[in-house]
């Protein structure tokens, strides 16, 4: 970075574990379908469904909320999750603030902006890569765990994925994992962050183990 003016904002990524990653389509997925046509048709549907999600926080007794909240997330879901959902419901500007994040992310997630370097493309089976400083290095070590039905990435989405980046440039480099059925989902830290946390400490150590 040297004096933090020249090449400010520029970093390697040496190593990434992405956990139910969308990183391209995000209109594809079911959830996408849906969200994507109603924030382009209605400007202001991100302002509405704040006002609205304020009104019944105000107007509910705070045990009703809380059994609404828990019927839309699930029986199963921990008290912790559904409290935390009911303040964000509560905050004043959550939820105008995600819906105005997923507007964007519509638009901008689409297709694969990633650098070559990024994903360990290399020319004539190089192995080093030149970074944008222009210093030699390894390409970065990327881990993929996508769920096996997830509702923001869509599954033709995920196997084009996995096809054109999981075995592509450096041998090693990338790896794709693909979750049992019913094993995980895209808001894992609800239910799963057990399996999750054993899952990337694994493969943490086996990034170290390789450095």
């Amino acid at each position: 970075m040297g004096d933090g003016k020249e090449g400010a904002g520029h970093f390697d990524i040496e190593a990434a574990i992405l956990l139910t990653p969308t990183i391209v389509d995000i209109a594809s997925s079911s959830s996408g379908k849906v969200l994507a046509p109603l924030l382009s048709s209605i400007p202001c549907l991100p302002l509405l469904a704040s006002l609205l999600a304020g009104f019944l926080a105000r107007v509910l007794p705070p045990g009703w909320l809380k059994m609404v909240v828990r019927t839309v997330m699930g029986r199963d879901t921990p008290d912790e999750a559904v409290m935390s959902t009911v303040s964000f419901l509560a905050s004043q500007n959550g939820v105008r603030q995600s819906l105005e994040m997923a507007k964007d992310e519509m638009k901008e997630i689409g297709e694969d902006r990633w650098e070559a370097e990024v994903w360990g493309i290399v020319d004539a089976g190089r192995e080093y890569l030149k970074n944008k400083a222009g210093v030699m290095r390894e390409p970065a070590k990327l881990v993929f765990y996508f769920a096996d039905k997830d509702h923001w990435v869509a599954d033709q989405t995920r196997e084009a994925i996995i096809e054109t980046r999981g075995d592509t440039g450096s041998p090693g480099r990338v790896k794709m994992v693909v979750a049992k059925a019913g094993e995980l989902e895209h808001g894992w830290c609800l239910r799963h962050n057990g399996l999750v946390a054993k899952r990337v400490n694994g493969w943490v150590e086996e990034i170290m183990e390789e450095s």
